[in-house]
């Protein structure tokens, strides 16, 4: 579980919001582009990149030590025509997506001006009066896009661990046949030489 330090609250305060960030890349595993959104309501800076504000919900976000949560449903509103060309004309799926929770004192002055337009510069805020954690990160696998909304499913890749591993095809009298025709002069015996 994710600890806020004392240096994010005031007053027993804290504000928090989201990055979300989608790899997008071709089918030889080269990156085409890198989507970043956020549910602030004003653009915000990262790590120097920018992140456009959209109306983003997603669904199934637990925060637990447990590693429980194996999927995240994320739908994107009024998405701009960019986008969503974007959205329809590359293949998502598969793509690695991450979401970022961004932790800030509310009572903090933040100076929205200093990059010339309205924009919330996590970069400026003093490092111990924020708190950052990947809140998130997965692989796309269900994808839709339309003129206006995205949605799509983000797995964990703890999902692939959960896979059984293969039944065995063979019993044991059959392996000892196949040991005996590879080792006809007996110097094999169950992987091991005979005289140990």
């Amino acid at each position: 579980m994710k600890q806020i330090s004392n240096n994010t609250r005031s007053n027993h305060s804290t504000s928090f919001f989201h990055l979300l960030s989608f790899e997008i890349k071709d089918f030889d595993g080269n990156l085409v582009d890198t989507i970043r959104i956020t549910d602030n309501d004003i653009i915000s800076k990262y790590n120097d990149e920018y992140w456009n504000p959209l109306n983003t919900t997603f669904d199934g976000m637990q925060n637990s030590s447990d590693m429980s949560n194996s999927a995240v449903s994320i739908d994107i509103n009024n998405v701009p025509i960019s986008l969503s060309k974007v959205g329809i004309t590359q293949e998502w799926r598969n793509n690695r997506c991450y979401i970022t929770r961004i932790y800030y004192n509310p009572n903090d002055t933040i100076d929205l001006m200093s990059e010339g337009f309205p924009c919330f510069n996590v970069d400026n805020i003093a490092i111990e009066d924020k708190d950052i954690e990947i809140l998130f990160w997965g692989l796309i696998d269900n994808f839709a896009a339309s003129e206006t909304n995205i949605s799509c499913n983000i797995n964990s890749l703890f999902n692939r661990w959960q896979n059984p591993s293969p039944n065995r095809w063979f019993d044991q009298k059959e392996f000892t046949t196949i040991i005996d025709t590879v080792a006809q002069d007996g110097a094999v015996f169950w992987g091991k030489n005979r005289n140990y």
